[in-house]
């Protein structure tokens, strides 16, 4: 592989982070490796990760058959944080590696047991992983670690911009909602507050204490919804949640909304939580097509006519007014009442339109 190349389409990953699978399949090839992950953490609790296609099934199980939460193999690399790239066998001798349950259980049969990586430490408390996962032998992997070490000034460049992109974008994404006069903030799964806007704070300010296990509400109904989603929010099949906050002398009420960021969502969010969102009852501004797609994982159709009936349309009108048949449209709305876990056409309504 041309180096010289191979660097350009490195740095161009860190600014179109739609590149990485690629670049990270470059590099595991040039390596002899099955593929390679980035893992990446920011210190108001973000964590996201990308993976070369050939390995992204993997990593995905890793993660939701709880090694990763363990992260026993990992945890060494990241306490040392040595400004260099390192292996399995640095930290513990071939004998003992093969008796860890995630070795015998998960890496060794998947062919997976040997791997190397290194960690880089940002500027604003978030740091990156890279790993090379699936060399033939731990041999192999420790054979590599010359040339890795050489490209790792380019890699580590690259990852701080990445990250300073990603974990930047949810702050941009609440800002925006606050347009909408939403007060609006991202808690991610380990149910920290990362991103949230000046309006958020403004409400909630007096019933929200930022507790180092998670965000707490003063409110009981509102904290026992919000541990419920939390605890649900990494399941496909997790369900939008709302809670009516009650009026107290110091406190108007509203709902809330907990939304599980999915697949879009997730992306732009940059974070495996929870979007909260609530608005004043004298909000009157209505969610358009776009935004009811990035929220709850809807199709264009299935937006299109959630955004007719809050326009105030029957069922009837919308399938009309989008020129498909009144059957179709009812499939559609079955399916948007699942995404947004509610049941009647008029909790859709004031779930997504009035909040009051």
């Amino acid at each position: 592989m041309d180096t010289v190349r191979f660097l350009d389409r490195l740095y161009e990953a860190a600014a179109l982070p739609d590149r990485w699978p690629a670049v990270l399949d470059d590099l595991a090839r040039l390596f002899g490796a099955k593929g390679a992950v980035i893992f990446a953490a920011g210190g108001e609790g973000a964590a996201y990760h990308v993976a070369s296609p050939g390995i992204d099934q993997f990593f995905q199980d890793y993660i939701d058959q709880g090694w990763m939460e363990l992260n026993e193999r990992g945890t060494p690399m990241i306490a040392a944080l040595q400004p260099r790239f390192v292996t399995d066998t640095d930290f513990r001798p071939v004998p003992e590696l093969r008796d860890m349950p995630v070795y015998r259980d998960f890496l060794i049969p998947l062919g997976a047991e040997a791997a190397a990586g290194t960690v880089v430490q940002g500027a604003y408390h978030d740091l990156s992983v890279m790993t090379l996962e699936g060399f033939s032998s731990h041999e192999a992997a420790r054979a590599a670690l010359p040339d890795l070490d050489a490209l790792r000034p380019h890699i580590g460049r690259a990852l701080s911009l990445m990250s300073r992109m990603y974990l930047g974008r949810a702050n941009a994404m609440v800002q925006g909602l606050a347009t909408l006069g939403a007060a609006a903030g991202v808690v991610g799964r380990n149910g920290l507050l990362r991103a949230f806007n000046e309006a958020f704070t403004d409400r909630f300010g007096d019933l929200m204490i930022e507790h180092r296990s998670r965000l707490r509400f003063t409110d009981k109904a509102l904290d026992q919804a919000f541990d419920a989603a939390l605890a649900a929010s990494g399941r496909t099949d997790s369900e939008a949640k709302s809670v009516v906050v009650r009026r107290t002398p110091d406190f108007e009420p509203c709902v809330v909304h907990l939304l599980p960021l999915r697949r879009i969502a997730r992306d732009l969010f940059e974070a495996d939580g929870l979007l909260l969102l609530a608005a004043a009852g004298k909000n009157k501004s209505l969610p358009n097509a776009d935004l009811l797609r990035l929220l709850f994982d809807l199709t264009p159709t299935e937006a299109r006519i959630a955004r007719r009936l809050l326009e105030g349309l029957t069922l009837d009108q919308a399938a009309a007014a989008e020129r498909i048949a009144y059957a179709t449209a009812r499939v559609h709305l079955r399916s948007v009442f699942s995404k947004t876990g509610v049941h009647r056409q008029t909790e859709l309504v004031q779930l997504l339109g009035g909040y009051s």
